[in-house]
């Protein structure tokens, strides 16, 4: 199923199209107004555009303004007919209470609901409250380290971070996605990462990645089963180009066209940023690259043909980018790779820059006696590996980190001046400890450099309980998988729950069950299950911790609740209900998933925590007798009434046993009229505002001092912002006059309200709720002292005539249901006009016609286009006839003055 487009207004560029051609001569020759002439002989088809795009701006208009209608109607339902048990609902025969009940032990109980019945009840005592069973792990959770990827001083970017490849096979679509790490560079990686992809979605048995020859191949595998084929249906160009892949090749074997090239896997771009500081004629100036530009990938016939043409080309774009250098100096690369700068303003130098340009230009440092660097030469050829590279030192220079300690936020800075102390990770690991004990103080945070692994840790010292967040960085480059520190900006020394399995394995304190397949290689189980209260969970690597956390919790057989505390890094599991036959019972089925989070005694298996049931001793009638009542929660409702235990009443001994050392808890009866009859009130209000809203819709006429029709954009030009928002206002008016979906709902609106109510032979009239006169079109008005006599003298009926199964609120559901029911099936009649905003397809009446009016719009743009065109070449040819024979002109004067 198609989406409709509901675009509110259509752009002028879509309205207005004038053909263009690179062959026209615009009145050179015969002084014509060419565009002129063009757009009057094109005038009538440019017409019918507007006219279509007028039509289209009202259905918008009037689709907005059914909108406007089901917003405050989708309002009201919410507000007084979402739930029956809702307080401001009038399903809830409670929202017609006039009395309340009244307590003077809400430390101990709150109470609601029936006053009547309340007024007899007495609590001689509350012994003991309703818990449910619960669990917190012994064992924490995560090994409270932040911990980096891989930092390097100077590193190449991979040109296949995230990048994608879509296959079908069998008639599914999957996607295959590699370079998760920021580091994939060779062919290997990816071949490994599209396997491990296909195993992880169930494809492992069926297809297979394998590099021979230096010739990357997909292939069925599984040919003695199925010859079902598979096809590359699209993919990210370096990764594809690498891999000798295009988008369509198919069969039950795929290999590449050509060898794998892993220059493409490799950036091959000059990053934005980059800098070059300069001084032509004794003026100091910096070049900056506005935004990276790839240069030819080596090994492809583009770079054979020109690699350092296009270096030249590409570094003088960037000059003719910068209002302060353009047209002041010329950059130059000969056949050799070896660049040189000259400036009709004098001599060019180089102070300074990125450490990319300087060494990939071939720039040389020259220094003075004392080794202090005085500027750099133009005397290597380019250096391609330097050229592509990022520097630790540039990445980090003039940037912030901020950190987040037990909610305290603080910012590291990497002083510009000081890049010698952060150049390597190890020097980088020292910088950041000074500036972390600095910031928090010394033995708060530690921060350690591992020589093997490259990467950087951060840990708190001292107390487990602390958290530590790396919260952002203030430029980017910094934080992410390509960033120079390799972490994500909030990574804290907690398990992140939005990572997968097999993503946070490296964070966890215990790691998850491995297993080695037949080749060798070592990765998590295929999948992990877990049994919560005799209810079995199977989880795959690929599942992410939340989704486990809310698979388990929206499972009503487990009946838990499952949370994760940051503070105190371990999870607690609350049994949903049930009271003294509530129990938490969790234990690994498979795997040790259930010991990782959860922990365990050692034999696999939680604590089976069991829960206990509130005790209260209670008089029905009024202190003649009294029952123990026992209930799983502490919320719960007897004889209409709701309770809501809070704690246990006091006791103390006497002659050997424990009993109640207070008075018992009464209730008694208080009138709430008033507010009910404020509450009655507004919802009249806010039925009369709707009724308002459809009764100026379809009754309001359009404009009688002339016809205002949708302003073209041609039309708009000519006019002020307030002069187009005045028409636009006439333009609008009554253009639902008469309609009769709004007559009709305006109609039953009013019946729904004021029709007697069959079962009762009572209607709002009888209790001082009416029309006034017939002028107000069905607006109603409230008596107060009629209402109130109502409510003092018979309650029930009142709340009756809204909440009986043939009441106001019932018969307020059912025509809801005929007008704004949004669904494929019965849809409302609102809804099938105009749609819904919340609907992702729109196949409302409105929303085809607007898609008509495009398809018509587009169908005349093509003739526009094709006739404009046309008239142009006409002229053009004039204009070259004019040409040719004021050229023979010439020629003949010239001949005859000879």
């Amino acid at each position: 199923m198609s989406s409709l487009s509901t675009n509110s207004s259509t752009s002028s560029s879509s309205l207005y199209a004038t053909a263009s051609s690179s062959k026209r001569m615009s009145g050179l020759m015969s002084g014509l107004d060419t565009d002129e002439l063009v757009k009057q002989l094109t005038s009538g088809i440019q017409k019918k555009i507007d006219t279509a795009g007028q039509k289209k701006q009202v259905a918008s208009w009037q689709q907005e303004a059914y909108r406007t209608l089901l917003k405050s109607v989708a309002e009201f339902q919410s507000k007084y007919l979402s739930s029956s048990s809702s307080s401001s609902s009038i399903l809830n025969a409670n929202f017609f209470n006039s009395t309340s009940i009244k307590n003077n032990f809400s430390s101990y109980v709150n109470v609601s609901g029936l006053s009547n019945v309340a007024k007899n009840m007495k609590i001689k005592s509350i012994s003991q409250l309703a818990t449910q069973a619960s669990f917190t792990a012994g064992n924490k959770v995560s090994n409270q380290t932040i911990q980096t990827g891989k930092i390097e001083s100077v590193w190449t970017k991979s040109a296949v971070t995230g990048a994608s490849m879509k296959i079908s096979f069998e008639g599914k679509e999957y996607t295959l996605t590699v370079g998760s790490d920021g580091n994939t560079k060779t062919a290997e990686d990816i071949k490994n990462q599209i396997n491990q992809q296909l195993k992880d979605q169930g494809l492992s048995d069926k297809l297979a990645v394998s590099i021979d020859g230096n010739k990357f191949t997909l292939k069925n595998i599984d040919a003695e089963n199925t010859t079902a084929a598979v096809t590359v249906k699209s993919g990210s160009d370096a990764l594809l180009n690498g891999l000798g892949l295009k988008a369509n090749d198919s069969g039950t074997a795929i290999t590449g066209e050509t060898e794998i090239n892993e220059a493409y896997f490799k950036n091959h771009s000059i990053a934005a940023g980059s800098k070059l500081n300069l001084n032509i004629g004794g003026t100091d100036y910096t070049l900056t690259v506005p935004s990276a530009f790839s240069l030819p990938v080596e090994g492809t016939d583009a770079y054979n043909q020109g690699y350092n043409k296009v270096l030249e080309i590409q570094l003088n774009e960037a000059v003719k980018a910068s209002k302060d250098l353009a047209g002041k100096i010329n950059f130059t690369v000969n056949a050799s790779g070896k660049v040189s700068a000259s400036s009709s303003l004098g001599s060019v130098s180089v102070t300074g820059g990125s450490q990319n340009l300087l060494g990939g230009l071939g720039l040389t440092a020259q220094t003075d006696g004392s080794g202090k660097i005085t500027g750099y030469d133009f005397t290597n050829a380019v250096d391609k590996g330097a050229l592509y590279s990022t520097y630790l030192s540039d990445s980090l220079s003039g940037s912030t980190l901020t950190f987040d300690l037990n909610g305290l936020s603080k910012t590291v800075s990497f002083d510009a001046t000081q890049v010698e102390n952060y150049d390597t990770p190890d020097e980088l690991a020292n910088y950041l400890q000074a500036k972390l004990d600095s910031a928090y103080g010394s033995d708060k945070v530690k921060v350690s450099f591992d020589n093997t692994t490259g990467s950087l840790s951060f840990q708190t010292l001292e107390d487990s309980t602390n958290v530590l967040t790396l919260s952002s960085s203030s430029k980017s480059g910094v934080l992410g998988v390509e960033g120079a520190l390799r972490v994500y900006a909030g990574e804290s020394n907690r398990i992140n729950l939005n990572k997968t399995l097999r993503d946070v394995q490296g964070d966890l304190k215990t790691p998850l069950s491995t297993a080695t397949d037949t080749n060798g290689n070592t990765d998590l189980l295929s999948e992990y299950k877990i049994s919560v209260n005799g209810k079995e969970f199977s989880f795959k690597a690929t599942d992410n911790i939340n989704t486990i956390i809310k698979t388990i919790n929206n499972d009503p057989d487990a009946n838990v609740t499952v949370t994760y505390s940051s503070t105190l890094d371990r999870f607690s599991i609350v049994a949903k209900n049930g009271g003294a036959n509530s129990h938490v019972n969790i234990s690994d089925v498979s795997g040790n998933l259930s010991q990782v989070l959860f922990g365990d005694t050692g034999s696999g298996i939680t604590e089976n925590i069991i829960g206990q049931d509130a005790v209260m001793e209670v008089s029905f009638d009024n202190g003649q007798s009294y029952q123990t009542i026992t209930r799983a929660s502490n919320s719960f409702t007897m004889d209409g009434v709701n309770f809501e235990l809070q704690k246990t009443t006091p006791t103390k001994t006497v002659d050997g046993k424990e009993v109640p050392d207070m008075d018992p808890i009464t209730f008694s009866v208080e009138s709430k009229t008033d507010d009910l009859v404020t509450k009655i009130k507004t919802f009249i209000d806010d039925y009369n505002a709707i009724l308002t809203t459809v009764n100026g819709m379809y009754t309001e006429k359009k404009p009688t001092d002339g016809i205002y029709a949708p302003l073209t954009d041609e039309q708009k030009s000519g006019m002020s912002e307030s002069q187009i928002t005045a028409w636009e206002k006439k333009a609008k008016q009554g253009m639902l006059f008469n309609d009769s979906t709004l007559s009709s709902f305006a109609q039953d609106w009013r019946h729904s309200m004021t029709d007697v109510v069959s079962s009762m032979s009572s209607a709002l009239y009888q209790i001082g709720i009416s029309s006034a006169s017939y002028s107000d079109n069905g607006k109603l008005t409230v008596d107060e002292d009629k209402l109130k006599k109502a409510l003092n003298s018979d309650p029930d009926k009142v709340s009756q005539l809204f909440t009986s199964t043939d009441g106001i609120a019932t018969r307020m559901q059912d025509l809801l249901k005929k007008y704004t029911n949004d669904s494929l099936v019965d849809t409302g009649l609102l809804i099938s006009k105009a749609g819904s905003t919340t609907s992702k397809v729109d196949q409302s009446d409105l929303a085809k016609k607007m898609k008509d009016y495009d398809a018509q719009i587009k169908t005349l743009k093509t003739r526009l286009k094709s006739q404009q065109e046309y008239y142009y070449n006409k002229f053009t040819a004039l204009e070259t006839y004019i040409a040719r024979m004021n050229s023979q002109a010439s020629f003949f004067m010239q001949s005859s003055s000879t």
